[in-house]
């Protein structure tokens, strides 16, 4: 139950973390999601869901690590972005979501 908790924990605070991150990025409130930011995050939350899930199953979950792929994948969002990957500038990113 505790590494149930601690899972739910984690996921909160990268979360919360992620969302102040955009904030002071794109300066709203306004979540989109078919910007660079989000792509990046939920990638690193992939891959994290995908770790935690298999770790409960085994019944091993090594916290660390989980922070460690939500650290990371936020790290690379705010690189991509302050690395001149401006939503005004972004246009093969906007072409995966075109139909």
């Amino acid at each position: 139950m505790t590494t149930l908790l601690f899972s739910l924990l984690s996921a909160v605070v990268a979360s919360g973390l992620a969302s102040l991150c955009y904030i002071l990025l794109y300066g709203d409130t306004v979540l989109v999601i078919q910007r660079p930011f989000f792509f990046r995050i939920g990638v690193g939350a992939l891959c994290a869901a995908v770790l935690g899930a298999s770790a409960v199953v085994v019944g091993w979950v090594p916290t660390h690590l989980l922070h460690a792929i939500f650290a990371v994948s936020i790290a690379a969002a705010v690189r991509t972005v302050h690395n001149g990957l401006h939503p005004d500038t972004e246009a093969w990113f906007y072409s995966l979501f075109r139909t």
